[in-house]
C-alpha cells in the first residue's frame, strides 16, 4: 500500500505537471500563433522561460509596406475579386516575413506593419528585415506576371501593381497592447512612425524600398545608395536615407561599384551647390542604373534643375523636406 501510494502521488504531479506544460503552450500558440512563423512558435513554447509578455524596450528593425494607389485600383474590382487578390498578395509577402523571423504586427488594408527582433531576440534583425525587403520586391515581380496572364485570358484590362517600403532600426516599446477586452502583440514608438513615413516617402523618390541609415548599419553587406539628409514632418531632427539597391552579391559586383562611384560624385557636386553638374551626372547614371533605382536619378535632376534657377540663401543646407500631401 505505501508502494501504490507513492506512485499514485508520482503520477498525480507528473500529470498535474504535464496539464500545465500543455496550458502554457496553448497559451503561447494563441498569443503568437497569429504573428510568427511556426518554427517561432515552436521556440517559443519550448523555452518560455525567453517570453515576456509585458510591454519592453527593444531594438527592433521595423517595416511598413504599402501598394500604391490602392485606392484607384480597388475601384476594378468587386467585393469578392477584391478579397481574392489581396488574400493572395498579403499571403504571399506575409509568408517571407515569417520566414525571415519577423513579426506581422498588423495588416491596414492593403498595408502590411512587421518588424524583427522579438519576441524573441534576433541578433541579425537588420539583415532578416533587409533580406525580406528584397524578397518582396521579386516576389512582386511573379505576381505580377501571374496577374497579367489572368487577365489576358480573361480579357481584362491589366494595371501593374506596385509598392513601397519603409525600414527603419530604433528602440521601441513592444508587448500586448490594447484593453482588457481586446489586445494585440505590437510595436509603439517615434521608430515606428518614422518607418511609415519613409514608406511614403518612397514614392517621391521614385523608389520601392527607402530605410535609414539605421537599418543601413544593421545590413552594411547590402547595396545602399545614400538619398540625403530627410526632414520628416513634424520631426525636429533629420534622417539620412538610402535606397536599397540589391543584395550583397549585387553589391561587391563592379557594376554596383561603378554606380556608388558615380553616386558619390552627384552628392559631392549636390552638396558644393553645383546643381547643373550633378543634374548631367544623375542623367548618366540613370542610363545604366537597375530599374529597381532608376527613379532617384530621374528625382535628382529634376530637384537639382530646380535648384539651380533658385537664389539660395548663404544658410542653405542639403536637405530634403518630405512632400507628404
Amino acid at each position: 500500500m505505501p508502494s501504490l501510494s507513492a506512485s499514485f502521488v508520482f503520477l498525480a504531479g507528473v500529470g498535474q505537471l504535464y496539464g500545465q506544460k500543455r496550458q502554457q503552450v496553448n497559451e503561447i500558440r494563441s498569443a503568437f500563433g497569429r504573428y510568427v512563423s511556426p518554427a517561432v512558435v515552436a521556440r517559443l513554447a519550448e523555452h518560455p522561460e525567453q517570453l515576456q509578455l509585458g510591454g519592453q524596450q527593444r531594438q527592433l528593425t521595423l517595416m511598413f509596406c504599402d501598394i500604391r494607389s490602392f485606392t484607384t485600383l480597388s475601384e476594378g474590382f468587386t467585393a469578392v475579386e477584391l478579397s481574392t487578390f489581396l488574400n493572395e498578395y498579403l499571403s504571399q509577402m506575409t509568408d517571407i516575413i515569417l520566414k525571415e523571423e519577423g513579426t506581422v504586427d498588423k495588416y491596414m488594408g492593403d498595408a502590411i506593419m512587421a518588424f524583427w527582433n522579438a519576441p524573441l531576440d534576433d541578433p541579425a534583425h537588420g539583415i532578416h528585415g533587409t533580406r525580406a525587403a528584397l524578397e518582396m520586391r521579386k516576389t512582386l515581380v511573379w505576381l505580377n506576371a501571374q496577374w497579367k496572364e489572368r487577365a489576358e485570358k480573361t480579357g481584362r484590362d491589366f494595371h501593374q501593381i506596385k509598392f513601397g517600403i519603409g525600414l527603419n532600426t530604433g528602440e521601441c516599446s513592444v508587448g500586448n497592447m490594447g484593453s482588457a477586452q481586446r489586445f494585440d502583440y505590437s510595436a509603439l514608438g517615434d521608430e515606428v512612425n518614422i518607418a511609415s513615413r519613409l514608406e511614403g516617402s518612397s514614392k517621391q523618390f521614385g523608389l520601392d524600398i527607402v530605410a535609414s541609415a539605421a537599418t543601413r548599419d544593421e545590413a552594411p553587406e547590402f547595396a545602399w545608395l545614400e538619398i540625403d539628409q530627410v526632414k520628416l514632418k513634424d520631426k525636429t531632427r533629420s534622417v539620412a536615407v538610402f535606397a536599397l539597391a540589391g543584395d550583397p552579391a549585387y553589391a561587391q559586383s563592379g557594376e554596383f561599384q561603378h554606380l556608388l562611384a558615380l553616386h558619390d560624385d552627384i552628392l559631392k557636386a549636390y552638396r558644393a551647390r553645383n546643381f547643373l553638374a550633378g543634374k548631367q551626372m544623375a542623367a548618366d547614371a540613370a542610363l545604366f542604373a537597375p530599374a529597381e533605382v532608376v527613379g532617384l536619378y530621374h528625382y535628382h535632376q529634376k530637384r537639382f534643375a530646380s535648384l539651380a534657377e533658385q537664389e539660395l540663401p548663404e544658410s542653405w543646407a542639403p536637405m530634403i523636406a518630405l512632400d507628404e500631401k
